[in-house]
């Protein structure tokens, strides 16, 4: 397995790479997410994104120009949320319960139910909810997945570059202790419910 990553790792160009990569995890978890190179619309800024009404993982084109490292992380990251969406029974309930939420920066949270995405605005520090997002478990395991299959196959120099990247996406825990996030993100789930239920 690791031979077969690092060979598409050491792909000649970072699209290649991604489409190594991508083939390879498809057939070894059993998934066949679509893979596209043009952010939707709304997210072009971001570096990428998996949107699980459709099934697809989107990368931002520029990933393709820049660093290796940065292009396989981020993929990672997108490809470990997609196996979470898509095959739930291979993680624990701490992992699969966050992805029908979504907490942003600015207190703007959406929950995902039969009928699609609900959204509600709730009040609080720009701080909290980053530190929220960030250490939502699923978001944890997509970013530890993508760090330690990137750091399996990197070199010295990109190790340096993969250990500033992935401490960048990782919660301070400034805001929120460490031992309180279990109830702070519950608290905030339950508040995405409340306001949802009643607006």
């Amino acid at each position: 397995m690791r031979e077969a990553l690092r060979r598409a790792f050491r792909a000649s160009d970072n699209r290649k790479m991604v489409e190594a990569l991508y083939r390879f995890l498809c057939e070894a978890w059993g998934i066949s997410p679509g893979l596209g190179f043009l952010m939707p619309a709304g997210y072009e800024q971001a570096h990428a994104s998996y949107d699980p009404d459709n099934g697809s993982i989107h990368l931002n084109p520029t990933l393709l120009a820049g660093s290796r490292v940065a292009c396989a992380y981020y993929f990672l990251h997108e490809m470990r949320h997609a196996q979470q969406y898509l095959r739930p029974q291979d993680f624990p309930p701490e992992v699969t319960r966050g992805l029908s939420y979504v907490v942003q920066y600015d207190g703007k949270c959406f929950k995902r139910d039969s009928d699609g995405w609900k959204s509600c605005q709730l009040e609080g520090p720009e701080a909290y909810f980053t530190e929220l997002y960030l250490a939502q478990p699923h978001e944890l395991d997509a970013g530890d997945f993508a760090y330690e299959t990137v750091r399996s196959l990197a070199d010295a120099r990109e190790a340096e570059e993969l250990e500033a990247l992935y401490h960048f996406w990782q919660p301070a825990y400034q805001v929120i202790r460490t031992a309180e996030m279990p109830m702070a993100l519950d608290a905030v789930y339950r508040r995405i419910d409340a306001a949802i239920i009643t607006p």
